[in-house]
């Protein structure tokens, strides 16, 4: 979300240090950032530990470059002192979605990473809370055979609906099958699938529903190889591609009595 603090605005930290150099101090307008090439420091690894962890870093490069061409270099600021909102820079820049900028300035802003700093006009820097980690909505708690398992309130969204049909995919073929304590995590994965990927919901759902009868060549199932959102995800474009062969028919040889 854009901060609701009156007349805040991000800056990058140590932009000076970090991404100036002999020859961009001697110019009026950057057309460049000098952007350091390491990726060993914890800030940087604990963004491609996020699950969109790849459009965060994104966002950071259009930010830098956004920044390098302000009055006030390494800043969000325009020229008249408002601050460059999350909807600008996704103008600015042609990014399409305004919620990953607003993720982004959030999270880099956190103590965590600490790549940027949200300041007041004056400068000083205003404390930021820990990361922006979008916590999942309240849930029932079900004791179930002695052990607990949590509900989503909102059990049709679109996502949270693939997961279960995802999991009685599974279990239509191997009963036994460890079911996971929740199914958060596979409908954020196929909610980013969807989000993300641009993946239509009622693909995904024929995928799913296609992996138990799936049968390739040498035996090879695909069923045994999606057993979680995560991996629906990732091996998308395989599944539909195998979906879309025809069925492989055995042939038959007769022996002549």
């Amino acid at each position: 979300m854009e901060s609701k603090i009156e007349d805040s605005y991000y800056r990058i930290k140590d932009w000076e240090k970090h991404f100036e150099n002999n020859r961009t101090r001697e110019m009026k307008k950057m057309a460049w950032v000098p952007v350091p090439n390491k990726h060993d420091g914890e800030s940087y690894k604990r963004i491609m530990q996020e699950k969109d962890g790849i459009v965060i870093y994104g966002c950071w490069h259009l930010i830098l470059q956004v920044a390098s061409k302000t009055q006030a270099r390494g800043t969000l600021l325009r020229d008249d002192g408002t601050p460059i909102t999350a909807e600008a820079m996704a103008i600015r820049t042609g990014w399409s979605s305004v919620k990953d900028f607003e993720r982004a300035l959030q999270f880099l802003a956190s103590p965590e990473i600490a790549w940027l700093e949200l300041v007041t006009q004056d400068g000083e820097a205003i404390p930021h809370p820990p990361a922006a980690i979008p916590h999942p909505p309240a849930r029932n708690r079900i004791e179930e055979k002695g052990t607990e398992r949590t509900e989503e309130k909102d059990p049709n969204r679109i996502e949270m609906r693939l997961a279960r049909s995802l999991l009685d995919s599974i279990l239509s073929w191997k009963p036994d099958y460890k079911k996971p304590v929740s199914l958060d995590a596979w409908a954020d994965d196929i909610e980013k699938a969807i989000r993300l990927d641009k993946r239509l919901p009622d693909k995904l759902e024929a995928i799913i529903n296609w992996l138990p009868s799936h049968v390739g060549n040498n035996g090879f199932t695909w069923r045994a190889n999606i057993l979680s959102g995560a991996k629906l995800r990732a091996q998308y474009d395989k599944l539909d591609i195998a979906m879309r062969k025809p069925a492989l028919k055995k042939e038959v040889s007769y022996v002549q009595p």
